[in-house]
């Protein structure tokens, strides 16, 4: 008889060999795994709508700075904005990121801010 899984399709997972290693080896691969889940995760967030464009608020905890800065950078135009469709300005996520990279921050500490962004996005609209 065979093994049938998810809508009725025969599993593959039946025949696949276990495979023995060393439990570091394990917990190295399982984390990059989720660090790679996390990544697609991201990839996708990054081609939902709206994902090019940040609110103030939002702009503000992606620089780590307060309203008086973000204006300041706004109105010398060291970041894009728009407020075409909306009665407040958005901030163009490139914009910002080119502006941190011109700081000197890690495109490493870039990536983990709009993560962290993203998450917040996510929460707030569950």
């Amino acid at each position: 008889m065979e093994n049938r899984g998810i809508a009725g399709v025969v599993s593959q997972a039946q025949v696949v060999p276990m495979v023995q290693m060393p439990l570091t080896a394990f917990i190295e691969l399982k984390d990059k795994i989720i660090q790679l889940s996390e990544r697609v995760e991201l990839l996708e967030s990054m081609t939902a709508v709206g994902s090019e464009w940040l609110t103030r608020e939002q702009a503000m905890a992606f620089l780590q700075c307060g309203s008086t800065t973000l204006h300041n950078l706004r109105r010398t135009h060291q970041i894009k904005s728009t407020t075409s469709g909306t009665s407040k300005p958005l901030f163009c996520k490139r914009s910002l990121q080119t502006y941190l990279e011109k700081k000197g921050v890690s495109k490493e500490e870039i990536d983990q801010r709009f993560r962290k962004n993203l998450l917040e996005r996510r929460k707030k609209l569950t």
